[in-house]
């Protein structure tokens, strides 16, 4: 070989070799930021609607305009009655109360998981990263809604063992519609809670 093709030769090689070594240490750099982004991802879900509610009732609230259902619970409607030591009360005006006293002024951060068929978002609230959702159910002011999850069964469990809220007294369970009244009291049965 001459000389000059070894030098040639030599040029290549390190060209080649720096090619190498700067193509190693883009895949690093991106396996590296691809990394990082699923991990920020994987952290910190996306927040659809975050700010101060409006109680509608004990399982819906809304923000800036927009009706959110919570995600996993059922609790009685705003005018429903139900009955505690032979009496009728406003159980539905207790759920939302009880609802509202728990959120008071602070920041409602909610992460959408549906849109249900009366087009409200179906969500997971949170206030301080508590769920608002699991404290309604631990509370005893709203049951776990079966029918779209298996979440709050737990903190049923607890309520009803304990007699909070709803549980103290008999009530028409919040799915059942169009019963105004609890004629005759029907306290609830869950298969999923026997």
């Amino acid at each position: 070989m001459a000389v000059a093709d070894l030098a040639e030769h030599t040029n290549v090689s390190a060209r080649f070799g720096l090619l190498l070594t700067i193509e190693r240490r883009t895949m690093r750099f991106l396996v590296l930021l691809y990394a990082l982004m699923a991990a920020t991802a994987a952290a910190a879900p996306v927040v659809e609607v975050t700010g101060h509610v409006s109680v509608v009732d004990g399982d819906t609230i809304e923000i800036h305009g927009r009706l959110i259902r919570l995600y996993g619970i059922d609790a009685p409607e705003a005018g429903q009655t139900c009955s505690m030591n032979g009496r009728p009360y406003r159980c539905g005006e207790e759920a939302a109360l009880a609802l509202s006293d728990f959120i008071g002024a602070r920041l409602v951060a909610c992460e959408k998981c549906d849109i249900d068929s009366y087009e409200r978002i179906v969500a997971v609230c949170r206030v301080d990263g508590e769920d608002v959702g699991a404290w309604m159910v631990s509370q005893g002011w709203a049951l776990a809604y079966s029918n779209s999850s298996s979440d709050y069964v737990d903190e049923e469990l607890g309520a009803r063992a304990n007699k909070r809220g709803l549980w103290r007294g008999t009530f028409m369970m919040p799915c059942v519609k169009s019963r105004p009244t609890l004629t005759p009291p029907v306290k609830p049965l869950n298969a999923l809670r026997s």
